[in-house]
C-alpha cells in the first residue's frame, strides 16, 4: 500500500466518522435510527394494526360459537329432563292421574273394597247360620 492508497483510506474513514451532535446521511436528524429501519418498523406496525380487526373479529366469532354450543347443550339437557318427567310418573303423579281419569280417589276405592268384603262376609255368615 503506497501513500496515495493510504491517503484515500484515511479520507474515506474521515468521511464515515460523524462528529458528535451530527446525524449520519441516512439517519433522520430527530431519530437515532436509520430511515430504512424506521420505515420497515412503521410498515410492520401498520400491518399489525390492519390485521387486528380481523383477528379480534375471528376471536369474537369463536366465542359466539362456543356460547351457542353451551346454550344448545343446556337446552337439550332441559328438554331431556322435561321429557323424562312427562314419561316417568312417580307414585303421587300416578295416583293423581288415576283419580282424574277414573273419578275415584284411592281412599274411595279402598273403602269400596272393604264394604264389598264385609258384605260378602256377612252374606256368608248368614248362610252358615241358616244351614
Amino acid at each position: 500500500m503506497d501513500e496515495k492508497d493510504l491517503a484515500e483510506l484515511i479520507a474515506k474513514l474521515k468521511a464515515a466518522v460523524v462528529p458528535i451532535g451530527e446525524a449520519p446521511a441516512n439517519v433522520n436528524a430527530t431519530s437515532a435510527l436509520p430511515d430504512d429501519l424506521r420505515e420497515s418498523v412503521a410498515a410492520a406496525n401498520l400491518k399489525t394494526i390492519g390485521e387486528a380487526a380481523a383477528y379480534y373479529t375471528a376471536m369474537h366469532m369463536g366465542n359466539l360459537t362456543a356460547h351457542a354450543k353451551r346454550v344448545d347443550t343446556i337446552a337439550e339437557t332441559a328438554m331431556a329432563r322435561s321429557i323424562d318427567l312427562i314419561n316417568n310418573l312417580g307414585p303421587a303423579e300416578a295416583r293423581a292421574t288415576s283419580k282424574v281419569l277414573t273419578g275415584n280417589d284411592s281412599a274411595d276405592q279402598i273403602l269400596q273394597l272393604i264394604t264389598a268384603l264385609q258384605g260378602a262376609l256377612n252374606a256368608q255368615g248368614s248362610t252358615t247360620k241358616a244351614a
